[in-house]
């Protein structure tokens, strides 16, 4: 039996109808043509009730969304849109990260801005994905959604990947490196500028693919509590203006299909 994905998820539905679309008509337009996810993939396996990991997850994706964008005005909807149908398909999980912690800051009674650019009035400076503010600091946080490298099994060793974790110090540098180049990739041609002086700037890095190569080592880390400090070349004068790294998995509550951010790893600037 296929079921309505309008109906579910009103909000995210009327967003589509703005732009002459149709969930249920997305749905039937999946093409499932590589590992990511995409709006039309998640639509897809909700409208034919598909009962697998995959579905729940799907569930949790569009419901998250169809939260997400109840907050957003016109043009903020517009620009989220456009994120989740165009471009590269890894586009959809980014955004996806970027609700799940808009949601999450919103739930906590903080200020959130949306997609603010570097310079006032001008995207094409670029921008930043949330501007938050608790109390009376702000923040400019960046979403980035990547994956974890997979362990490689050892040829004496039968089984599924997934059954061998990580050692926690190639975790630590794994986190490392990705933190430093998306703080290159965003912040450092403008930080050099001066347009950001005195912002404190940090990155919220989502693990979606893979996370299980992560969850291991940090888990165990944080049960025996062990310190999992950040590498001594992350918060350097090379990165000014980088006060704080994220780590985190998305999850829904058994209460809830809306994701929340699950922290795995914390980083500050001393």
């Amino acid at each position: 039996m296929n079921h309505d994905v309008n109906a579910l998820y009103p909000a995210l539905s009327a967003l589509a109808k703005i732009h002459n679309k149709d969930l249920n008509e997305l749905a039937k337009k999946s093409s499932h043509h590589d590992n990511y996810l995409g709006l039309a993939d998640c639509c897809y396996v909700v409208f034919n009730g598909l009962s697998t990991r995959s579905g729940a997850v799907c569930a949790n994706y569009l419901a998250t969304l169809n939260e997400y964008v109840l907050y957003l005005d016109h043009s903020a909807a517009d620009y989220v849109w456009k994120q989740l149908v165009s471009g590269p398909r890894s586009t959809f999980l980014d955004t996806l990260g970027e609700a799940t912690w808009y949601l999450h800051f919103k739930n906590k009674g903080y200020g959130v801005t949306t997609h603010v650019p570097f310079e006032d009035n001008n995207r094409s400076s670029g921008d930043v994905d949330l501007v938050v503010t608790a109390e009376t600091t702000e923040w400019w946080l960046d979403v980035y959604s990547t994956g974890a490298t997979l362990p490689k099994i050892p040829d004496n060793r039968p089984g599924p990947h997934r059954a061998y974790g990580r050692k926690l110090e190639d975790v630590v540098m794994e986190i490392d490196k990705k933190a430093q180049k998306k703080f290159h990739d965003k912040f450092s041609s403008t930080v050099r500028t001066g347009r950001l002086k005195g912002k404190l700037l940090g990155l919220l890095i989502c693990i979606q693919k893979e996370d299980h190569a992560f969850l291991l080592p940090l888990y165990n880390a944080q049960i025996s509590g062990k310190d999992v400090s950040p590498p001594f070349d992350l918060f350097t004068e090379k990165r000014n203006g980088l006060h704080v790294v994220l780590v985190n998995i998305l999850s829904a509550p058994n209460d809830s299909e809306i994701l929340q951010p699950v922290i795995l790893c914390q980083w500050c600037r001393k």
